[in-house]
């Protein structure tokens, strides 16, 4: 199995949290070939999360209103790469928003 690179960063505010990423990177294909990416949130004093995750094979869903920690994992090349793109786009749109709040 591949080696994993793990980044990690402490956010700091009314809140805090540490955020970890945790990926093989490129593996050649798809999640037959190993490669994965996971992002962990996690509330190291006073954040409020909550999460929600929706089955499309079973239709049953989980939820929960006091989530001390959050783990994302997506497993293949293109969904890695697509997480990326994804994640980035969201980060540039909130910070408009948050910079901008007439925006809403």
């Amino acid at each position: 199995m591949k080696q994993t690179e793990v980044i990690t960063k402490e956010f700091s505010s009314a809140c805090i949290v540490h955020v970890e990423a945790e990926t093989t990177g490129y593996c050649g294909g798809d999640r037959g070939h190993g490669g994965f990416t996971r992002i962990r949130i996690k509330d190291l004093a006073s954040t409020s999360m909550s999460a929600d995750v929706v089955s499309n094979l079973k239709g049953e869903s989980f939820s929960t209103d006091e989530a001390s920690e959050i783990v994302i994992t997506f497993y293949g090349d293109e969904e890695q790469h697509i997480l990326a793109h994804a994640l980035t786009w969201l980060g540039k749109r909130l910070s408009n928003i948050y910079a901008n709040p007439s925006h809403t």
